[in-house]
């Protein structure tokens, strides 16, 4: 046998801040569980002594190497000159809430620079 027990919250500021929570996009336990954080990171390739590396948006709990979700452009530390980068598709993943790792952002702020000049 079960016994179902109802839930109002208490009356007053607490109970109307639970209550606006839920309301408004309060995120489940579940929902928690299963938000990703995505990273825009470098994903080095290229042979041995002589690395390339790929401008791509992963999930954070991947390793470096692992599953890729987009790919925004490339970087070559060999040669001279910035990144190509796709910035449309950057802001994108930016404005879905992607966090940009120090190193890549450098490299953005750099292409950024050689674009405009």
């Amino acid at each position: 046998m079960f016994l179902v027990v109802s839930y109002n919250p208490p009356a007053g500021p607490a109970g109307d801040f639970l209550q606006a929570i839920r309301s408004h996009g309060g995120l489940s336990s579940l929902e928690r569980k299963n938000r990703k954080m995505l990273m825009i990171r470098l994903m080095r390739a290229g042979k041995k002594n002589r690395p390339f590396y790929r401008i791509v948006v992963q999930e954070a709990r991947h390793k470096a190497n692992g599953a890729v979700l987009d790919s925004l452009g490339t970087y070559d530390s060999l040669k001279d000159g910035p990144a190509r980068i796709d910035h449309e598709r950057l802001n994108k993943w930016l404005a879905r809430g992607a966090q940009i790792s120090p190193t890549t952002k450098s490299l953005v702020r750099k292409a950024l620079k050689a674009a405009a000049a």
